[in-house]
């Protein structure tokens, strides 16, 4: 299903987790910490730019 959706949406980032199973952020807590937090550097670098500035001056 992943993979599916993946293929639908590419911008979106499809990631499997070998040995774990639908209660991801008990089963590996550190590794969900760290994608979210790579997530919002992410997003907050792209909010930071430029053409995302709502100061027209």
């Amino acid at each position: 299903m992943a993979a599916r959706l993946a293929e639908v949406a590419p911008s979106w980032r499809v990631e499997i987790v070998p040995d774990t199973g639908h209660a991801l952020p008990v089963e590996a807590p550190d590794l969900v910490t760290e994608r979210i937090l790579t997530f919002l550097g992410q997003a907050q670098a792209e909010i930071a730019t430029p053409e995302h500035s709502t100061d027209r001056g």
